[in-house]
């Protein structure tokens, strides 16, 4: 289940954020976020020093076992620096890179099934703006499909990315940041669920978390040709860091600097194809805008959609939400309630 930021952006959000650099779109985008007390959007600036240091770590390489060299070409380690309750001062996030073969592969057909199902269905507004996102469907286990499905059906569009998923936190436990053995998770144990998002020209998603499972996941499957601010097509750079430049639609992961404050920290990941980023559930993430389209034809065209599958993974006996997403949600409208009394001195010293 998403912990997303209910409610619609007004225009003059997305106005503002089709007209800025990556790093200044990014700035506000993590820090505009919906508020569930007074059912408004609150945005955190510098004059509440609020602040948002961009993270430049480039991972630490794991080693891919040769069992699994057919599925991945790399798997990375990105300890960031977090302060999430009761979890401690390092969120982990793990980014694999599919083999090639098999990455071209499952990108075709998951780019089929997005577009097919965009054209057919209405879909649903969670956090994305302007973007397709299909309604969160329950991934059976293999051998376990619901009765009376056919190939091709909408609910096989996963089966593919469903073990990939699987093997990927086998690994992710392996590579973990505390450096502990214990058992991997097991796959019949795993509750698995995901949608497909496609965003043209313009689409981005606000700032929400997935609070209630132990790790979600992100499967770049097209980037739609996004662009850097020198214009070159395809230029989005194969690293994490620094992002694609101006709105090339990079994945923005939040961390919390220090504790019950507004000092932030965070990642931008370029949605390059074959990518697939693992991370905490209770993780703050948005989505940058994708630069707009100069026509409607452009924006609509298959070739220039960003196309992902966004993953929940939780352990059958973990339903319990044992990551503190109640705690979490608490301090974060504490914080919220905190910058919206630093505006209202602002305004009346003013």
């Amino acid at each position: 289940m998403q912990r997303p930021s209910a409610g619609a952006p007004d225009a003059a959000l997305s106005a503002r954020l089709y007209g800025m650099s990556s790093a200044d779109a990014a700035q506000l985008l993590l820090g505009t976020q919906f508020s569930e007390a007074d059912q408004s959007w609150h945005t955190l600036d510098a004059s509440c020093s609020a602040s948002f240091a961009p993270v430049t770590e480039l991972g630490v390489p794991c080693a891919v076992p040769a069992a699994a060299a057919s599925v991945f070409a790399s798997h990375l380690r990105l300890p960031l620096p977090d302060n999430p309750p009761g979890v401690g001062t390092v969120s982990g996030v793990h980014r694999f890179t599919l083999d090639a073969e098999l990455a071209s592969s499952l990108n075709e057909s998951l780019h089929d099934a997005a577009v097919r199902r965009r054209h057919v269905e209405q879909g649903v507004g969670i956090s994305n703006v302007n973007g397709f996102h299909t309604e969160e469907e329950l991934f059976h286990p293999e051998g376990a499909q619901p009765a009376g499905t056919v190939e091709g059906s909408p609910a096989l569009w996963y089966a593919r990315l469903q073990d990939i998923l699987v093997e990927a936190l086998r690994l992710a436990h392996q590579c973990a940041d505390d450096g502990t053995s214990a058992a991997s998770p097991d796959a019949a144990e795993m509750l698995i669920s995901g949608w497909l998002n496609v965003s043209g020209r313009g689409a981005f998603n606000t700032l929400h978390e997935h609070g209630e499972c132990a790790v979600s996941a992100v499967y770049f499957v097209d980037d739609g040709q996004c662009q850097t601010e020198g214009g070159d097509s395809g230029g989005c750079g194969d690293h994490c860091g620094a992002g694609s430049g101006a709105q090339g639609g990079d994945l923005l992961l939040r961390t919390q600097l220090r504790a019950f404050t507004h000092e932030y920290g965070f990642l931008a990941v370029a949605p390059l194809p074959g990518t697939l980023v693992l991370f905490p559930g209770y993780m703050p993430h948005a989505v940058l805008p994708r630069r707009q389209a100069t026509d409607e034809a452009a924006m609509d065209g298959a070739a220039s959609l960003r196309i992902s599958v966004a993953c929940n993974m939780q352990c059958a006996e973990q339903r319990r939400g044992h990551l503190c997403w109640e705690e979490r949600r608490f301090a974060e409208e504490q914080r919220m309630q905190l910058g919206r009394a630093c505006r209202l001195v602002r305004i009346l010293e003013g």
